[in-house]
């Protein structure tokens, strides 16, 4: 990862627990990142993905159990009106 992130030197890693809402929040924020990359388990994704509209950050998930996917494309308006996309 180190070397990852020494190529790219506007790349960002931080470890925090998802649990933790406010930190995540700051997190997203701070990074001053225009797209976040979820690799969190299942059942985090939705807080993440919520986080990053807060934020106004687009959002790569990769991946999700179809129950959780349907929750979060219930957030589809509220995408489109900040114009982010998740995947």
């Amino acid at each position: 990862m180190q070397g990852l992130l020494r190529k790219y030197k506007k790349t960002g890693f931080s470890y925090l627990d998802l649990r933790d809402k406010p930190r995540t929040n700051h997190i997203i924020r701070k990074s001053g990142a225009t797209v976040i990359l979820n690799c969190a388990e299942g059942d985090y994704n939705l807080d993440v993905l919520k986080a990053c509209i807060r934020a106004r950050v687009n959002c790569l998930d990769l991946g999700s159990e179809g129950w959780m996917t349907r929750e979060q494309f219930k957030l589809d308006k509220q995408l489109r009106k900040k114009r982010l996309i998740s995947i």
